[in-house]
Order: structure tokens, then sequence, then C-alpha cells
């Protein structure tokens, strides 16, 4: 499998009243980053990240839960599949 290369935005907010930060990411398209041929570049990227510290941001443990979709763009034979289902890898 070659190398993906991922090109995203990301956008943060941090909710005070709920002591809550909210990270959302996508991929887009950059003119100035072009595609590199070494790499297979991924379209189709998301992800939300939903972090709960502990106590305050400024200090030490937080809780998250991550939710991520991409399509790297490749076929999977089905034996691999099966294995990953079955392995939770």
């Amino acid at each position: 499998m070659y190398s993906r290369d991922y090109v995203y935005v990301r956008r943060y907010r941090v909710d005070q009243e709920n002591n809550l930060m909210v990270l959302v990411s996508r991929a887009v398209e950059h003119p100035s980053v072009p595609e590199d041929p070494e790499y297979v570049r991924v379209r189709t990227y998301e992800s939300q990240m939903v972090i709960r510290p502990h106590k305050t941001f400024d200090e030490n443990g937080f809780d998250y839960l991550l939710t991520y979709s991409d399509n790297p763009q490749t076929v999977f034979p089905r034996y691999c599949l099966s294995w990953m289902v079955s392995s939770g890898e």
C-alpha cells in the first residue's frame, strides 16, 4: 500500500459553559499543496473530536470521543477485510 497524503482544515471551538472543546476536520484542496506522485492523495476525510477535561484545560487529564472517516483509495483483499473485522484491528 502506498503512503497517503492528507490536506485538511481543522476548526475548533471551546465551550466554556459546558467545559468542552470540539474539533472538526475535513479534507480540502489547496493550490499551494499540489499532489506528489509518490503519495496517494486522500480526498475523502472527516473527523470530529469532543474533549472534556477532568477538571480544567490547564490541568492534566481529559476524556475524548473521536469519530473518523476516510477513503484510503485502495482495495483490500477479502481475506484481509475478514481478518480486520474479526480481530477488531
